[in-house]
């Protein structure tokens, strides 16, 4: 991840300032199409480590969307945001 999307991701956080938005907040991963397994699951866990731990650490999901051309991980996410709800 670049400076750019940290930007966004801080501006984010300070946006909702409600102190339980993180265990409402799914964080996505995309572009699986056009990576092997592999490769993406190692970089799936580096976001996971390096930018995204301390929104895991207050309750955030993480999902990925396959983009197989089906609506399959659309669903998947949904699934997830209504079990967050919960």
């Amino acid at each position: 991840m670049t400076e750019r999307p940290l930007a966004h991701l801080a501006v984010f956080e300070k946006r909702c300032g409600d102190v339980d938005f993180p265990q409402r907040t799914l964080l996505v991963t995309t572009m699986w199409r056009s990576i092997d397994e592999a490769k993406g699951s190692r970089r799936e866990e580096e976001i996971r480590r390096k930018y995204w731990s301390s929104m895991m650490a207050l309750g955030s999901r993480m999902v990925r969307f396959e983009d197989k051309g089906d609506y399959v991980s659309a669903w998947r996410a949904v699934d997830v945001l209504l079990e967050m709800g919960k």
